[in-house]
């Protein structure tokens, strides 16, 4: 059966902002997984701010207005008077290049006039609405209003589990069949064959360490991750490095704070945003990687560490234990003994960790750009079926 060929638009807010951290860098492999996909669907990308690198080559289209369109969607939702809607920069901009279908790359949904797809990466703030990051500058409320409000209306929904896109169902009310499941994809910098060294040095590290990549944000567990290295020190009676990848988030003083009293200090180093090539070394030279995160979904850590062969320890809850399995060690996040346990078999135990690295690269085959393409085209094809009922 033919499919009418679309005009996708894709929505990135603000399309430079590496500091982001897993968030800038999920939105990159999309992007880059989109860009080589084999389609006759023409795409163009929305986005405020400045211009990224290489978008002469692309239909990138500049957005203008962007505390003007926050007060549209305000007015909008408070409102409903459609106008407010209508006016907004992203939607005249959209009825301009004649756009069938928009996707949200993130769960920044804006008020539009297209059919749309929706990512959802989390419902954290339904879980544990108590940490400072959600309970805080009525983030909770914020998330809640934008899940509400975008959801039910969305033509589709991607989510990155099983665990997840069942969640959305049950608390949004939405019908199982608008949710599409598609692992995220890793950027091509992250499949390199290089093996360097000098990035260790670089950043005084030692030979021997574990590497988090991920923002100081309090529900990231940074803190449990501290405590296994002091049971470490008096238990086993090894000292073990760590390396904390991600911007500050308000937590560093406090993290350096318990680290110092606990006589770990000289173990935790505090690397803050680095670059993507950068993170890269760093898993191909480390122990093994940690992703303690109390987020039950999807993390973007495990899935790196299984391209560039690091043994992944992480969180023993639904989303992880769907994306690493056997692939990597399951400790509660809860639990710092337990950590500290998988931590040292991890650093003695080389058959275990050879065979992490075998199953992790055998899981990284279904995270390359072509299989989340695959995925993806289908979903825009599926639409091209339904658009082709009605003209212009």
């Amino acid at each position: 059966m033919s499919h009418r060929k679309l005009r996708i638009g894709i929505f990135l807010n603000d399309a430079t902002v590496p500091g982001a951290g897993g968030a800038f860098t999920q939105r990159e492999a999309i992007i880059q997984s989109i860009m080589q996909a084999k389609t006759e669907h023409e795409f163009f990308y929305f986005f405020y701010g400045k211009k990224p690198a290489g978008a002469e080559k692309f239909n990138y289209i500049p957005l203008k207005g962007k505390i003007f369109a926050y007060m549209l969607k305000q007015l909008y939702r408070a409102t409903g008077i459609a106008l407010f809607k209508k006016i907004s920069p992203l939607n005249r901009a959209l009825v301009k290049n004649k756009v069938d279908l928009l996707y949200f790359l993130e769960p920044n949904y804006q008020p539009v006039v297209v059919p749309y797809i929706a990512s959802v990466w989390d419902i954290f703030h339904l879980h544990m609405p108590f940490f400072p990051e959600i309970n805080e500058k009525e983030e909770w409320e914020k998330r809640e209003r934008m899940y509400q409000s975008g959801l039910r209306r969305a033509t589709y929904i991607i989510a990155n589990t099983n665990a997840g896109g069942k969640e959305i169902a049950k608390y949004y009310l939405v019908p199982e069949e608008k949710i599409r499941v598609i692992y995220s994809p890793v950027v091509d910098s992250m499949y390199k064959k290089e093996h360097p060294n000098s990035v260790s040095k670089k950043y005084s590290m030692p030979e021997e360490y574990f590497v988090y990549p991920a923002q100081l944000w309090a529900h990231k567990n940074h803190i449990g991750i501290i405590e296994a290295l002091a049971r470490i020190n008096s238990v086993y009676k090894q000292k073990i490095h760590v390396a904390f990848v991600g911007s500050n988030k308000g937590n560093l003083d406090y993290l350096k704070n318990e680290a110092a009293k606990l006589g770990v200090k000289e173990q935790v180093h505090f690397l803050g945003f680095i670059p993507t090539e950068d993170l890269f070394a760093l898993y191909k030279n480390a122990i093994g990687s940690l992703y303690m995160t109390f987020l039950a979904v999807e993390g973007l850590p495990p899935a790196e560490s299984f391209v560039t062969g690091c043994p992944v320890i992480a969180s023993r809850n639904s989303g992880l234990i769907e994306q690493v399995g056997e692939a990597g060690i399951l400790v509660d996040p809860l639990d710092s003994n337990e950590l500290a346990d998988a931590m040292v078999s991890l650093k003695s135990n080389s058959r275990l960790r050879n065979s992490l690295i075998k199953k992790g690269y055998e899981k990284a085959k279904k995270l390359r750009k072509e299989e989340f393409a695959k995925k993806l085209i289908a979903v825009f094809d599926e639409f091209a079926a339904y658009r082709k009922r009605w003209g212009q």
